[in-house]
Protein backbone atom coordinates (compact mmCIF):
# COMPACT_ATOMS: atom_id res chain seq x y z
CA UNK A 1 0.00 0.00 0.00
CA UNK A 2 2.78 2.38 0.84
CA UNK A 3 3.92 1.52 -2.69
CA UNK A 4 0.95 2.03 -4.32
CA UNK A 5 0.63 5.36 -2.74
CA UNK A 6 3.82 6.90 -3.83
CA UNK A 7 3.14 5.37 -7.23
CA UNK A 8 -0.68 6.93 -7.17
CA UNK A 9 0.79 10.60 -5.75
CA UNK A 10 2.56 10.57 -9.30
CA UNK A 11 -0.86 10.62 -11.07
CA UNK A 12 -2.72 12.98 -8.96
CA UNK A 13 -4.14 9.78 -7.29
CA UNK A 14 -5.92 9.18 -3.79
CA UNK A 15 -3.96 7.70 -0.92
CA UNK A 16 -5.26 4.93 -0.70
CA UNK A 17 -5.16 1.88 2.53
CA UNK A 18 -7.06 -1.13 3.54
CA UNK A 19 -9.39 -1.51 5.98
CA UNK A 20 -10.60 -4.64 8.44
CA UNK A 21 -13.41 -5.99 5.99
CA UNK A 22 -11.06 -6.34 3.62
CA UNK A 23 -8.55 -7.85 5.63
CA UNK A 24 -11.10 -10.22 7.02
CA UNK A 25 -12.58 -11.30 3.64
CA UNK A 26 -8.62 -11.95 2.63
CA UNK A 27 -8.07 -14.31 5.68
CA UNK A 28 -11.15 -16.25 4.93
CA UNK A 29 -10.62 -16.56 1.12
CA UNK A 30 -7.37 -18.62 3.08
CA UNK A 31 -4.35 -15.99 1.95
CA UNK A 32 -1.11 -17.04 3.46
CA UNK A 33 0.87 -14.33 2.77
CA UNK A 34 1.09 -10.79 1.63
CA UNK A 35 1.33 -11.96 -2.08
CA UNK A 36 -2.17 -12.67 -1.99
CA UNK A 37 -2.88 -8.54 -2.19
CA UNK A 38 -1.40 -8.99 -5.85
CA UNK A 39 -3.59 -11.75 -7.09
CA UNK A 40 -6.17 -9.52 -5.84
CA UNK A 41 -5.29 -6.70 -7.25
CA UNK A 42 -5.47 -8.16 -10.29
CA UNK A 43 -8.91 -9.40 -10.36
CA UNK A 44 -10.19 -5.79 -8.86
CA UNK A 45 -8.33 -4.63 -11.78
CA UNK A 46 -10.03 -7.31 -14.54
CA UNK A 47 -13.23 -6.70 -12.94
CA UNK A 48 -13.29 -3.22 -13.27
CA UNK A 49 -12.15 -3.51 -17.36
CA UNK A 50 -14.37 -6.45 -17.99
CA UNK A 51 -17.21 -7.97 -15.41
CA UNK A 52 -18.60 -3.92 -13.80
CA UNK A 53 -22.06 -4.54 -15.94
CA UNK A 54 -22.51 -7.94 -14.43
CA UNK A 55 -21.83 -6.51 -11.12
CA UNK A 56 -23.98 -2.94 -11.52
CA UNK A 57 -27.34 -4.36 -9.91
CA UNK A 58 -25.86 -6.37 -7.21
CA UNK A 59 -27.50 -5.00 -3.84
CA UNK A 60 -25.33 -3.81 -1.42
CA UNK A 61 -26.55 -5.96 1.06
CA UNK A 62 -24.74 -9.05 -0.51
CA UNK A 63 -21.70 -7.41 -0.58
CA UNK A 64 -22.49 -6.46 3.22
CA UNK A 65 -23.33 -10.04 3.77
CA UNK A 66 -19.62 -11.24 2.28
CA UNK A 67 -17.89 -8.74 4.85
CA UNK A 68 -19.94 -9.84 7.55
CA UNK A 69 -19.85 -13.65 6.88
CA UNK A 70 -15.70 -12.78 6.98
CA UNK A 71 -15.83 -10.80 9.97
CA UNK A 72 -17.76 -13.31 11.91
CA UNK A 73 -14.74 -15.87 11.33
CA UNK A 74 -12.79 -13.51 13.38
CA UNK A 75 -14.87 -13.33 16.12
CA UNK A 76 -13.27 -16.39 18.46
CA UNK A 77 -15.39 -17.28 21.39
CA UNK A 78 -13.84 -19.91 22.73
CA UNK A 79 -10.99 -18.25 22.81
CA UNK A 80 -12.16 -15.46 24.84
CA UNK A 81 -13.54 -18.40 27.35
CA UNK A 82 -9.95 -19.75 27.39
CA UNK A 83 -8.94 -17.00 28.43
CA UNK A 84 -11.21 -15.91 31.67
CA UNK A 85 -10.68 -19.54 32.39
CA UNK A 86 -6.75 -19.26 32.47
CA UNK A 87 -6.51 -15.63 33.69
CA UNK A 88 -9.38 -13.07 34.42
CA UNK A 89 -7.62 -10.13 34.09
CA UNK A 90 -6.85 -10.78 30.47
CA UNK A 91 -10.52 -12.35 29.86
CA UNK A 92 -11.90 -8.99 31.00
CA UNK A 93 -8.97 -6.81 28.86
CA UNK A 94 -10.06 -9.30 25.80
CA UNK A 95 -13.68 -8.10 26.31
CA UNK A 96 -13.25 -4.72 27.09
CA UNK A 97 -11.30 -4.57 24.04
CA UNK A 98 -13.79 -5.93 21.70
CA UNK A 99 -16.70 -4.28 23.22
CA UNK A 100 -15.00 -1.05 22.61
CA UNK A 101 -14.01 -2.45 19.25
CA UNK A 102 -17.78 -3.01 18.39
CA UNK A 103 -19.05 0.29 19.92
CA UNK A 104 -16.15 2.61 18.98
CA UNK A 105 -14.34 1.96 16.16
CA UNK A 106 -10.84 -0.63 15.91
CA UNK A 107 -8.29 2.70 16.52
CA UNK A 108 -10.65 3.14 19.87
CA UNK A 109 -10.87 -0.26 20.65
CA UNK A 110 -6.88 -1.06 20.08
CA UNK A 111 -6.06 1.81 21.96
CA UNK A 112 -8.22 0.95 24.91
CA UNK A 113 -7.06 -2.21 24.90
CA UNK A 114 -3.39 -1.19 25.12
CA UNK A 115 -4.06 1.37 28.14
CA UNK A 116 -6.20 -1.40 30.05
CA UNK A 117 -2.85 -3.82 29.15
CA UNK A 118 -0.70 -1.18 30.50
CA UNK A 119 -2.64 -0.32 33.51
CA UNK A 120 -2.77 -4.37 34.41
CA UNK A 121 1.04 -4.57 33.82
CA UNK A 122 1.50 -1.50 36.48
CA UNK A 123 -1.01 -3.01 38.87
CA UNK A 124 0.91 -6.36 38.83
CA UNK A 125 4.21 -5.09 39.15
CA UNK A 126 3.36 -2.68 41.92
CA UNK A 127 1.52 -6.02 43.81
CA UNK A 128 4.51 -8.70 43.20
CA UNK A 129 4.00 -12.30 44.33
CA UNK A 130 4.94 -13.13 48.14
CA UNK A 131 4.89 -16.44 49.93
CA UNK A 132 5.56 -17.18 53.56
CA UNK A 133 7.90 -20.02 53.38
CA UNK A 134 8.22 -23.54 55.16
CA UNK A 135 10.62 -26.72 54.93
CA UNK A 136 9.03 -29.54 53.05
CA UNK A 137 11.23 -32.97 54.13
CA UNK A 138 9.85 -34.78 52.06
CA UNK A 139 10.88 -32.60 48.97
CA UNK A 140 13.78 -31.04 50.64
CA UNK A 141 13.08 -27.70 49.22
CA UNK A 142 11.22 -24.61 51.31
CA UNK A 143 7.98 -23.96 49.82
CA UNK A 144 5.06 -21.83 50.35
CA UNK A 145 2.86 -22.35 53.34
CA UNK A 146 -0.40 -21.63 51.69
CA UNK A 147 0.09 -24.50 49.08
CA UNK A 148 2.11 -27.05 51.87
CA UNK A 149 0.23 -26.72 55.33
CA UNK A 150 2.86 -29.72 56.34
CA UNK A 151 5.39 -27.68 55.64
CA UNK A 152 7.80 -27.40 58.67
CA UNK A 153 8.41 -23.72 60.21
CA UNK A 154 10.70 -22.62 62.42
CA UNK A 155 10.57 -21.32 65.70
CA UNK A 156 11.46 -17.17 66.62
CA UNK A 157 12.31 -17.02 62.30
CA UNK A 158 9.90 -15.74 59.62
CA UNK A 159 10.77 -17.06 56.10
CA UNK A 160 9.80 -15.19 53.30
CA UNK A 161 10.08 -14.98 49.29
CA UNK A 162 9.45 -11.75 46.38
CA UNK A 163 8.94 -13.07 43.21
CA UNK A 164 10.00 -10.08 41.69
CA UNK A 165 12.87 -7.59 41.50
CA UNK A 166 12.50 -5.02 43.98
CA UNK A 167 11.44 -0.96 42.48
CA UNK A 168 10.01 2.23 43.97
CA UNK A 169 6.71 1.08 42.30
CA UNK A 170 6.37 -2.24 44.77
CA UNK A 171 8.71 -1.70 47.63
CA UNK A 172 5.67 -0.08 50.05
CA UNK A 173 3.44 -3.14 49.08
CA UNK A 174 6.42 -5.82 49.98
CA UNK A 175 7.13 -3.46 53.07
CA UNK A 176 3.74 -4.07 54.36
CA UNK A 177 3.36 -7.19 53.36
CA UNK A 178 6.26 -7.93 56.14
CA UNK A 179 4.18 -5.65 58.49
CA UNK A 180 1.58 -7.74 58.24
CA UNK A 181 3.28 -11.28 58.67
CA UNK A 182 5.09 -10.12 61.63
CA UNK A 183 2.11 -8.71 63.23
CA UNK A 184 0.71 -11.92 63.21
CA UNK A 185 3.36 -13.36 64.69
CA UNK A 186 4.82 -11.87 67.74
CA UNK A 187 7.50 -14.49 68.65
CA UNK A 188 9.66 -13.73 65.60
CA UNK A 189 13.40 -12.55 66.44
CA UNK A 190 14.55 -13.18 62.65
CA UNK A 191 13.11 -12.26 59.61
CA UNK A 192 14.81 -14.69 56.33
CA UNK A 193 14.09 -12.82 53.36
CA UNK A 194 14.70 -15.41 50.02
CA UNK A 195 16.07 -13.21 47.48
CA UNK A 196 16.14 -16.15 44.59
CA UNK A 197 13.86 -14.73 42.57
CA UNK A 198 14.81 -10.64 42.64
CA UNK A 199 17.04 -9.93 39.61
CA UNK A 200 17.07 -6.20 40.68
CA UNK A 201 16.87 -3.46 43.08
CA UNK A 202 16.89 0.59 42.69
CA UNK A 203 17.88 2.88 45.80
CA UNK A 204 13.86 3.59 46.54
CA UNK A 205 13.56 -0.41 47.37
CA UNK A 206 16.69 -0.40 49.45
CA UNK A 207 15.55 2.70 51.36
CA UNK A 208 12.10 1.52 52.08
CA UNK A 209 14.07 -1.76 53.46
CA UNK A 210 16.20 -0.20 55.49
CA UNK A 211 13.84 1.83 57.44
CA UNK A 212 11.72 -1.56 57.86
CA UNK A 213 14.95 -3.11 59.01
CA UNK A 214 16.11 0.22 61.49
CA UNK A 215 12.10 -0.08 62.72
CA UNK A 216 11.91 -3.50 64.05
CA UNK A 217 15.79 -3.76 64.82
CA UNK A 218 14.74 -1.57 67.78
CA UNK A 219 12.26 -4.30 68.56
CA UNK A 220 14.54 -7.14 69.04
CA UNK A 221 13.91 -8.46 65.08
CA UNK A 222 16.81 -8.77 62.48
CA UNK A 223 16.87 -9.35 58.96
CA UNK A 224 18.96 -11.75 57.01
CA UNK A 225 19.20 -12.11 53.21
CA UNK A 226 20.03 -15.32 51.76
CA UNK A 227 20.79 -16.50 47.94
CA UNK A 228 20.90 -12.84 46.42
CA UNK A 229 22.37 -13.09 42.91
CA UNK A 230 25.16 -11.36 41.97
CA UNK A 231 24.51 -8.12 40.60
CA UNK A 232 21.63 -7.59 43.47
CA UNK A 233 24.58 -7.99 46.19
CA UNK A 234 26.91 -5.84 44.32
CA UNK A 235 23.94 -3.31 44.87
CA UNK A 236 23.62 -3.88 48.24
CA UNK A 237 27.27 -3.85 49.02
CA UNK A 238 27.61 -0.18 47.24
CA UNK A 239 24.41 0.49 49.77
CA UNK A 240 26.46 -0.85 52.76
CA UNK A 241 24.79 -4.07 53.37
CA UNK A 242 28.01 -6.30 53.56
CA UNK A 243 29.39 -4.57 56.28
CA UNK A 244 30.22 -6.46 59.40
CA UNK A 245 28.14 -3.78 61.54
CA UNK A 246 25.46 -4.14 59.08
CA UNK A 247 21.78 -4.52 60.02
CA UNK A 248 21.02 -6.80 57.72
CA UNK A 249 23.35 -10.67 57.26
CA UNK A 250 24.85 -12.33 54.14
CA UNK A 251 24.06 -16.01 53.70
CA UNK A 252 24.73 -18.00 50.41
CA UNK A 253 21.49 -20.27 51.43
CA UNK A 254 18.28 -20.94 53.45
CA UNK A 255 19.79 -23.93 54.72
CA UNK A 256 22.75 -22.15 56.07
CA UNK A 257 21.27 -18.94 57.51
CA UNK A 258 18.72 -20.95 59.15
CA UNK A 259 21.31 -23.16 60.61
CA UNK A 260 22.92 -20.71 62.15
CA UNK A 261 19.95 -18.75 63.33
CA UNK A 262 18.19 -22.08 65.66
CA UNK A 263 21.27 -23.42 66.40
CA UNK A 264 24.63 -20.66 67.06
CA UNK A 265 22.44 -17.42 67.00
CA UNK A 266 23.77 -14.21 64.83
CA UNK A 267 26.09 -11.78 65.98
CA UNK A 268 24.52 -8.31 65.23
Amino acid sequence: MGLANIAGSLFSGYPVTGGLSRTAVNYSAGAKTPLASLFTGAIIVLTLLLLTPLFHYLPKAVLAAVIVVAVVGLIEAAEGLRLFQLKRADGVCFLVTFVATLVFGVEVGVLGGMVLSLLLFIWRSAHPHMAELGYVATEGLFRNLSRYGDAKTFPNVLMARVDASLYFANARFVESRLRQWLAERDDVEWVLLDMSAVNDIDAAAIATLEELMEDFRARGVHFALAQTKGPVRDLLARAGWMREDSMCVQYASLEQALGDITEHGIRE
